[in-house]
């Protein structure tokens, strides 16, 4: 397999944006030079964009790499899961985290905001949930959670404090973004973990909170 199409597979797997440094160490691919060569070979023939975004690995604002979805190229993933896996995914309660972030997308968008990236939470890909931009051109970065299909309240407080890790992951960027966390509506020991870290959110690092429920309404807090 030439290095044309390890990259190209490589992002048809993972499509978040990845910039040259960070598309060599993931993807295995070296140099970082032949990378840049390669992808800019392919930008030009359409295969793939380079816009200056967010790279979803480094999280620096650079030249990323994604595929043209437009183009004529398609590849089928490695890891296509099998259709009754399909089904299983469809079958994800309400509450899934998966659920959570596409209900919330559809509410940003509803409300003005830009959707500029969103990670695929049915592999687990790295980067940040959701990132938007709202009318005046301000953006936010959201950390998304479900609640645990069994529902077992540890399990619930390990998500939750996953959302806060993540927020203080991102801190040193407070000055240029704004912060957020979305979560099932409904759940109360989310409720409670949150009222206990309001000192945190108010004395140290502001966020939003977004309660997204079963309908697709969600409160800002």
């Amino acid at each position: 397999m030439t290095n044309i199409e390890k990259i190209l597979e490589f992002l048809s797997q993972n499509n978040e944006g990845y910039c040259d440094d960070c598309l060599s160490r993931e993807s295995g691919i070296g140099p970082r030079q032949q990378v840049n060569s390669v992808c800019r070979s392919l930008a030009m023939k359409g295969k793939i964009l380079r816009p200056k975004a967010l790279c979803c690995s480094c999280l620096k604002n650079k030249k990323v790499n994604k595929l043209n979805l437009g183009s004529s190229y398609l590849v089928e993933p490695k890891n296509k899961i099998s259709t009754e896996r399909e089904k299983n995914a469809f079958a994800k309660p309400w509450f899934w985290e998966g659920n959570i972030q596409v209900k919330l997308t559809n509410w940003l968008k509803r409300e003005g905001y830009k959707i500029i990236s969103f990670s695929d939470t049915a592999t687990r890909s790295q980067g940040i949930d959701v990132i938007a931009q709202d009318p005046r051109g301000r953006n936010i970065w959201i950390s998304v959670k479900g609640y645990p299909e069994t529902g077992r309240h540890a399990q619930a407080r390990h998500y939750f404090a996953e959302a806060i890790f993540d927020l203080i992951f991102w801190g040193d960027r407070s000055q240029e973004v704004d912060f957020g966390i979305a979560l099932p509506a409904g759940f109360t020991t989310y409720k409670n973990l949150l009222m206990k870290v309001e000192w945190f959110r108010k004395k140290l690092l502001p966020f939003k909170i977004y309660w997204v429920d079963k309908g697709g309404r969600v409160l800002e807090g």
